[in-house]
């Protein structure tokens, strides 16, 4: 069996995540390395997107393949038009039809965004026009629901607010991306795509992609084996990836479930849509997971408190009290006692992890017993990559130990101290932190930051390689952190 991957971009978390959990499984995978070449702003051209998948194409492949790469050349290429227009991204995927006719042997496991609910943020600047797009989305579905004159009045006061040539160019956008998701359904249902994700990338209870959802969810219709809609987005290609080398290897996996606050995921996560639970469940049925309390591993689930899911990037504090963390250190220790693999997911807040559980962790039982830590971006990109993580494991019959402290210097470290200080430094000398004028400066900078406040906190000791830290884009708020660890071929590689 040959394992083929086109992702959906070029960072850490699209293409270096899926490859390293699947080498760490004992599988080496196809992807395109020309893609971390070109600017990031660019899209990786159809041409070689084509030619790579039809030199790797053959009965014997699993292709994992992101849609808007195929369709448009990347995740924020999708949020335009200027790459493909309606026709250019529908005919697209007719030619991925083709290259199944050709070899009907071959799988494809597709996942496709479902527009977020604003624009990019490339500058400093776009952020007055992300925030009345996010609220006029909202805004136009309430009315929609409502058909009050107070939402009507409040919607036409931020649309009055926005360009009107960036409005149109939005909703021009969402259309078209639907129609590709319409059209992604009719290929999983005829047999096409062998699994089809529908992600819901960055939304809020309200807004436009409901909407969408409703009708795609009616086109699937209540039997829709394989097709699976819920919140994420970055994390697509280690799930689709993973979820497949396990059913070719005839593992059926199972997972125990536990969450701290014994809350039972009925939160609704920053950026998302709806219960953290229902996304939870979709995600175990998409990779074909049990839970159940007899399982070897346990994934222990760190929910945000009774004020709601806060953000780190607003430079957010410990929150908890250390009696709290230690109760959930002193849980977390039963287990691994008991003789099970303990993972963390820490969902206290979006966009980064606070350090103090971690340390809480490393008092009661020791971090170097710890399995897995995830705290990255939005709740479902943590989510869908733990999962992952969990199957890569399994299927390895070892812990990932670069991966944990990889994880764990960019997940904790990086997106809850090392960021807001960069963020600062490149600020106070002029830069814009989405468009970094001098990179490998603040590479330099960050790598003398991580230094120190790595000194702060005791359990980074145990680190058990060495370590360093880059910026694949140039701009804060991703990092590649890179943890080499001896005997271990996953992590650590710069993919």
């Amino acid at each position: 069996m040959r394992y083929v991957y086109l992702p959906l971009d070029d960072r850490p978390c699209t293409t270096g995540f899926p490859v390293q959990l699947a080498r760490a499984a004992g599988e080496e995978v196809a992807f395109p390395r020309d893609m971390c070449e070109k600017d990031y702003r660019a899209a990786y051209p159809f041409e070689k997107a084509l030619a790579f998948v039809k030199e790797h194409a053959g009965n014997d492949v699993r292709l994992i393949l992101s849609v808007d790469q195929w369709c448009y050349g990347g995740l924020l290429q999708s949020r335009s038009m200027s790459t493909a227009d309606e026709k250019t991204a529908l005919e697209r995927l007719e030619e991925l039809g083709k290259i199944k006719a050709c070899y009907p042997g071959m799988q494809i496991h597709a996942y496709s965004v479902i527009m977020r609910a604003s624009i990019s943020t490339l500058s400093q600047k776009d952020i007055v026009h992300y925030n009345d797009m996010t609220l006029y989305c909202q805004l136009k579905h309430r009315a929609h629901l409502s058909g009050s004159e107070e939402d009507k009045n409040a919607l036409a006061e931020v649309e009055a607010r926005l360009p009107e040539e960036l409005l149109m160019h939005y909703l021009g956008v969402r259309q078209r991306n639907h129609r590709v998701n319409a059209a992604c359904v009719d290929m999983a249902k005829a047999g096409v795509l062998n699994t089809l994700m529908l992600l819901q990338e960055d939304a809020q209870i309200y807004g436009l992609h409901r909407l969408e959802q409703e009708k795609l969810l009616e086109q699937m219709g209540k039997e829709h084996p394989g097709i699976y809609l819920h919140n994420g987005a970055d994390e697509g290609g280690c799930v689709a990836l993973l979820a497949a080398l396990c059913r070719d290897r005839n593992v059926f996996p199972s997972l125990a479930v536990e969450y701290l606050r014994e809350d039972m995921g009925e939160f609704v996560a920053r950026y998302e849509d709806r219960p953290f639970h229902e996304n939870l469940n979709s995600y175990l049925q998409c990779m074909g997971i049990e839970n159940t309390k007899q399982a070897d591993s346990i994934l222990l689930i760190l929910s945000p408190d009774a004020h709601g899911q806060g953000d780190m990037t607003d430079d957010v504090q410990e929150m908890d009290t250390s009696e709290l963390r230690r109760s959930f250190a002193q849980k977390a220790k039963k287990h691994h006692e008991a003789g099970k693999r303990v993972y963390l997911l820490d969902l206290t807040l979006a966009n980064g992890g606070l350090p103090g559980i971690l340390q809480s962790i490393d008092e009661e039982m020791g971090l170097e017993n710890l399995w897995g830590y995830h705290a990255w971006n939005t709740t479902c990109n943590s989510l869908g990559s733990m999962l992952a993580q969990i199957l890569s494991d399994m299927l390895a019959g070892k812990k990932n130990e670069g991966f944990l402290w990889e994880r764990i210097m960019d997940d904790c470290m990086y997106e809850s101290v090392l960021r807001q200080k960069l963020r600062r430094m490149v600020m106070e000398r002029g830069e814009d932190p989405f468009s970094l004028a001098d990179r490998n400066r603040a590479i330099e900078e960050l790598n003398a930051l991580a230094a120190q406040e790595m000194e702060k906190w005791p359990f980074f000791a145990k680190m058990p390689g060495s370590w360093k830290y880059s910026l694949p884009w140039p701009r804060v708020f991703e990092c590649r952190a890179q943890c080499e660890v001896k005997d271990r071929s996953g992590a650590g590689k710069t993919f």
